[in-house]
């Protein structure tokens, strides 16, 4: 039996980021080469977005971000599973 892992904390760092989590869907996920037709039942897409302030770049401009996910066993997120423990992994 395969162990699952749950998303338990975000790290954004940048200006104003916010997490956006979307899933494909079926019709979607059907047209992404890189996802099976039945994968979106299983999946969340999570990823850092400047939504409140959008960021305008000029030409030659440039912006950095960093979006950081910590996975952890589910064990973790059940209380079976000491979280000073968990983060040394």
């Amino acid at each position: 039996m395969p162990h699952f892992y749950q998303i338990s904390e975000f790290v954004l760092v940048g200006l104003d980021t916010w997490k956006v989590v979307w899933n494909p869907w079926d019709k979607k996920a059907k047209a992404m080469p890189d996802c099976g037709d039945e994968d979106y039942k299983h999946m969340l897409c999570v990823e850092a977005a400047c939504v409140e302030k959008p960021i305008t770049l000029k030409p030659g401009e440039e912006w950095k971000g960093r979006q950081e996910l910590s996975v952890v066993p589910s064990s973790y997120c059940s209380g079976q599973l000491d979280p000073e423990r968990a983060l040394r992994v």
